[in-house]
């Protein structure tokens, strides 16, 4: 399926002259296109209180500059799939494109 991806971006944080903590700035990078595929997707998953979802994608990219710890996934049709953390990130040398598993 086609979608964007974008990187989340952590600016600021840490202490001021004082001492006391700065919240830090979360915001996100430009939207990059790509493709991406389930790996897993299931409502299974239940506790005490409720249940929960289990997911996983496999994205591609031709960004081969492209490097995040936290991902935003949208379809092409601009509803919001999941933010997740990566699991790997590998750049394809041979085909030019960047894999990620979230």
């Amino acid at each position: 399926m086609n979608g964007t991806i974008q990187a989340q971006i952590i600016t600021g944080g840490g202490k001021d002259s004082d001492g006391y903590p700065i919240k830090p700035v979360i915001t996100w990078s430009n939207s990059i296109e790509c493709k991406y595929i389930e790996n897993t997707f299931n409502n299974r998953g239940k506790y005490i209180d409720g249940s929960f979802t289990q997911m996983s994608f496999s994205i591609t990219l031709f960004d081969l500059d492209f490097d995040a710890k936290i991902v935003r996934l949208t379809s092409n049709r601009g509803k919001i799939i999941c933010e997740k953390e990566v699991q790997s990130l590998n750049v394809l040398e041979e085909i030019q494109r960047v894999k990620i598993t979230i």
